[in-house]
C-alpha cells in the first residue's frame, strides 16, 4: 500500500515549513519589516495556510 509507504509530517517539519513560508512571505513583501501589525499578519496568514492544507489532506495528528 503506496498510503503506508510515505513517511509521516512530524509537528517538526510542519514548524519548519510554517517559519520558511513566513520568511519567503517577508523577502516578497520587505515593507513588513519595520511593520509589526504588517509581520503579525504575515505569520498568522502562514498558520492559516497551512492550516488549511492540512485539513485538506485530512492530516489531522497534526492538528492536535
Amino acid at each position: 500500500n503506496i498510503k503506508n509507504k510515505l513517511n509521516k509530517c512530524s509537528h517538526q517539519d510542519l514548524y519548519s515549513l510554517i517559519w520558511t513560508i513566513y520568511a519567503l512571505a517577508k523577502t516578497i513583501y520587505p515593507s513588513t519589516i519595520n511593520d509589526l501589525i504588517a509581520s503579525f499578519h504575515l505569520l498568522i496568514s502562514s498558520f492559516s495556510f497551512i492550516y488549511y492544507y492540512a485539513k485538506l489532506a485530512k492530516l489531522d495528528y497534526l492538528l492536535k
